[in-house]
């Protein structure tokens, strides 16, 4: 597909969808082609924190980059707490990044890139930081689904990899998180998710999936007690429990939350038989709004 776009926006890339593709770099071929087609005149959005962003480059010299821990000569980035933009290194203020409800860094990154694409676009400062405070997020993407005795429910349903899914768990207090996970693999490693897992979830709940078993192992990687060797070793930090589908992990969740605890479905994971990611976060919300009256 030869797609010509003026504006072309390319946040990031991390190994995902290696069921559909044979190797890791037909997957960035693909990703490549929102600028291949490109013609003078148009603008690239690049990450200038991404590894494969930033060595690939898009060969555009009207590229603008976006980046959360440095300037950039031209594009956006954080600078003491607020969002700038440089052109030819001349800065301009935006807005505080505490002017966005968005939750998480990454939504901060995310930021950044609307910044830049908005103003290739043409659009106004006031009006971008107009809707830098206006803008709540999109459904089913860290979605705040309900506040209930003291319990925030959040649907991040189209987190089905695991770097979406590792990126919400930062999102939030370290072992207050009640992770609502299981499902199949797409071909990516599991261990940095399940390193963010035991280092933020206090609970851990695995609806039916394939890659069950690697993710639990990952998270707790021996059983507590005495091993093989005789070596006593500490109990895990995680509550490890199974559910047989989402109405029971919800269930189980709320059984185990306490006043201040978040509930996070952010599965980093897909299903077999496959559903629509947007059905099951309806599935989610359907169910909290008739458990938590």
């Amino acid at each position: 597909i030869k797609i010509d776009p003026h504006i072309a926006v390319w946040t990031n890339f991390y190994p995902d969808h290696l069921n559909k593709y044979p190797t890791l770099e037909d997957y960035k071929k693909d990703k490549e082609k929102i600028f291949k087609y490109q013609k003078k005149g148009d603008v690239t959005v690049l990450n200038w924190d991404d590894s494969v962003c930033h060595s690939r480059g898009s060969g555009n010299p009207d590229t603008l980059w976006f980046s959360l821990h440095q300037p950039v000569k031209n594009g956006a980035y954080l600078k003491n707490g607020y969002f700038v933009f440089s052109e030819n290194g001349q800065e301009t203020k935006i807005a505080p990044v505490s002017a966005t409800k968005l939750l998480g860094e990454h939504n901060q990154a995310n930021t950044l890139a609307a910044i830049c694409a908005a103003h290739a676009y043409g659009i106004k400062w006031p009006a971008i930081r107009s809707a830098i405070r206006a803008f709540k997020g999109v459904p089913n993407r860290l979605e705040i689904v309900k506040k209930a005795r003291g319990i925030t429910f959040v649907n991040d349903c189209t987190a089905t990899s695991p770097e979406a899914a590792t990126a919400a768990l930062k999102s939030f207090p370290a072992k207050k998180i009640i992770l609502i996970s299981g499902g199949n693999s797409k071909g990516s490693s599991l261990k940095e998710l399940a390193q963010t897992i035991a280092a933020r979830a206090r609970v851990l709940i695995l609806m039916p999936g394939n890659a069950n078993e690697e993710l639990s192992r990952h998270v707790i990687p021996t059983k507590a007690g005495i091993q093989s060797s005789g070596i006593m070793i500490p109990p895990p930090n995680v509550i490890l429990s199974e559910a047989k589908d989402l109405r029971s992990a919800v269930k189980q969740a709320v059984a185990k939350a306490a006043p201040g605890d978040i509930i996070l479905f952010s599965p980093g994971l897909t299903w077999l038989p496959r559903q629509n990611e947007f059905a099951r976060g309806e599935e989610f919300k359907k169910i909290v709004k008739n458990l938590i009256k």
